[in-house]
C-alpha cells in the first residue's frame, strides 16, 4: 500500500473516533462498529482483516515513533 492510499486509510479510521477511543460513546457498540469497518473497506476496496491489520502495524510504527520521541527529550538526544 503506498503512502497515500496509507493516509486516506488513517484519515477515513480518524473520523470514525469510537473505533479507537475507548471513551467514545459508541466504542463498545458492535454493530457501528462492523457497519464502520464495512463503510471503510468498500471505500477502500479492500477486505476488512487486510485494512484492520494495516491499521495496527500503522499504528504500532506511530506508537514506537512517539515514545522513542518522549525518550530523547528525556535524554536530551536529537531523534529524527
Amino acid at each position: 500500500m503506498d503512502t497515500a492510499r496509507c493516509l486516506e486509510l488513517f484519515e477515513l479510521y480518524k473520523e470514525r473516533s469510537f473505533l479507537w477511543k475507548s471513551k467514545d460513546t459508541m466504542y463498545h457498540n458492535k454493530n457501528k462498529r462492523r457497519n464502520a469497518w464495512g463503510e471503510i473497506s468498500k471505500l477502500m476496496e479492500i477486505p476488512v482483516p487486510e485494512w484492520k491489520a494495516k491499521m495496527k502495524t500503522l499504528m504500532g510504527t506511530w506508537v514506537r515513533s512517539e515514545k522513542s520521541k518522549e525518550k530523547s527529550n528525556i535524554t536530551g538526544s536529537i531523534c529524527i
